[in-house]
């Protein structure tokens, strides 16, 4: 490192060891470990308690569906609720979300919510990850083009 050059702090993210892997459409014998892949991982907050929330999972299933292909980059919907997912599983179990493939972690006892709160109360509610876990970008892509935007120049 130059002289005088400090080392920059990378502000890294936390999954922690407690979110259950959870997407009965693709297979529930996977883990957070074997679907990861790429240099890029995205992590986007939902609360699916809420009836409107869910349809960040269509914006991330499509978004899947027309990028993942151009590059390596994984897509996790990291969801908290409410009613203890009842009602969300309840969604999956009945089919009305055979569509949703992207792998789903339930932070079920509050643990990731707890620690990213505060971002997701100010609209930050995506997370872009290298593979070391360095935050590259925090935002709303759902909300903001320009974020959309910025994370497609990054998985290019």
């Amino acid at each position: 490192m130059p002289p005088g050059k400090e080392k920059e702090f990378v502000e890294k993210i936390f999954i922690p060891d407690d979110v259950e892997f959870y997407n009965p459409n693709i297979s529930n014998n996977l883990s957070l470990e074997n679907v990861k892949h790429g240099k890029i991982q995205i992590y986007s907050m939902i609360d699916v308690s809420c009836a409107t929330c869910l349809k960040k999972l269509d914006y991330w299933e499509n978004f899947a569906n027309t990028y993942r292909l151009r590059s390596a980059v994984s897509i996790f919907a990291l969801c908290f609720s409410k009613d203890r997912f009842e009602g969300f599983k309840y969604l999956f179990e009945s089919g009305e979300l055979k569509h949703i493939r992207i792998p789903i972690l339930l932070d079920s006892k509050g643990t990731f919510f707890e620690q990213y709160h505060d971002m997701y109360r100010n609209g930050i509610n995506t997370f872009v990850v290298d593979s070391s876990g360095g935050i590259i970008f925090k935002g709303d892509p759902i909300q903001n083009k320009n974020h959309e935007e910025f994370i497609l120049e990054l998985i290019k």
